[in-house]
């Protein structure tokens, strides 16, 4: 019989949950297992078993699973205590993080920030764990070949929830339309209507508000130079590695993007293409390279040659495929068929 992992994910998926999961599926089938998808963690199952959650984690240990692969996507209690302010919540749900942990004989961490913050507050300081950032693209090298740099387009693609600093971003393009005359920016959210009070709300002049499905954003990102991530500077942000980065580097988009995202902006730094913002006194501070960059037209070439440099393996499905398959094998029950 075949060496088998039992595939538990029973939310709703979302294109990096996807991505991540098939890496996995590719990377275990590299080492011999083949891996089924189930709709219950069932008891006394001596097997093999990947989960998304730090709760499926002690469930699949209770139920006797062997092998747990955990996939922890960000921070759940510190989440939880930016939403409802409890530090009774945190407490208790850190509690069952630390198990779940605890519990996993493999984890999968979003960013190297992440593992470092787990070992601080939980004093972890294993080696059974695999980096791999959220991402649901890679490098599109045809897309960014075409692409024109004479435009001053930028975009924001995403929600308008506060935590993704939507009125900031506006804010912060208002600095540049002042300043960059053929400056605009497209908007690619949901709520059009709280979009537009905003946009009026800074005298944003050059704009557009569209949504459009997941299929179609690269479309939309073609016509686009550069791509606003701002984040405030918190725990969550630090360990976190946006999906829409992935989404702007494969199109060939600048990113201006916080310093507080710590993993890709180490990764950045090496980038010519990449615009890092700062915060004093409480604002986004404008950084004078974007304006630069503004009266600058770049060849396409180049952004690909940089962009394949700096970011082919961090936004690669076959690099973690290869990766995640040498070192699993160390950490599997393979006596188990």
């Amino acid at each position: 019989m075949q060496k088998m992992f039992d595939i538990y994910n029973p939310y709703s998926n979302t294109d990096v949950t996807t991505t991540y999961i098939e890496v996995i599926i590719k990377a275990l089938a590299n080492i011999g297992f083949a891996t089924r998808n189930i709709d219950k963690i069932e008891r006394n199952n001596k097997g093999n078993i990947v989960v998304i959650s730090v709760i499926d984690s002690i469930k699949a240990k209770m139920c006797g699973y062997r092998t747990i692969i955990l996939w922890l996507q960000g921070i759940i209690p510190e989440e939880s205590f930016q939403r409802n302010h409890s530090n009774f919540r945190k407490k208790v749900l850190s509690m069952i993080e630390k198990e779940g942990i605890k519990c996993a004989s493999f984890k999968l961490y979003v960013s190297d920030y992440m593992r470092r913050f787990y070992n601080d507050k939980y004093g972890f300081h294993d080696s059974n764990y695999y980096i791999m950032p959220c991402f649901n693209e890679e490098i599109n090298p045809l897309a960014i070949k075409n692409k024109s740099y004479k435009k001053n387009t930028f975009v924001y693609a995403g929600s308008t929830e506060t935590w993704q600093c939507f009125e900031e971003t506006l804010e912060y393009y208002k600095m540049i339309e002042d300043i960059v005359d053929d400056a605009s920016l497209k908007i690619m959210v949901k709520n059009k209507e709280y979009a537009e009070s905003l946009v009026k709300k800074y005298n944003i002049r050059n704009y557009s508000i569209i949504y459009v499905t997941k299929d179609l954003v690269a479309k939309e990102l073609s016509s686009c130079k550069f791509g606003f991530c701002l984040r405030q500077n918190n725990e969550v942000n630090n360990v976190a590695t946006p999906t829409k980065l992935s989404s702007y580097i494969s199109n060939g988009v600048f990113p201006i993007y916080s310093s507080c995202i710590y993993d890709f902006d180490q990764i950045a730094a090496s980038s010519k293409f990449c615009y890092r913002v700062e915060k004093s006194h409480n604002r986004f501070r404008l950084n004078k390279k974007i304006i630069e960059a503004a009266f600058t037209e770049y060849r396409a070439i180049d952004v690909l040659n940089d962009y394949e440099s700096t970011f082919g393996k961090y936004y690669s499905f076959s690099n973690h495929v290869k990766k995640l398959s040498e070192k699993l094998p160390y950490y599997i029950k393979t006596d188990i068929k």
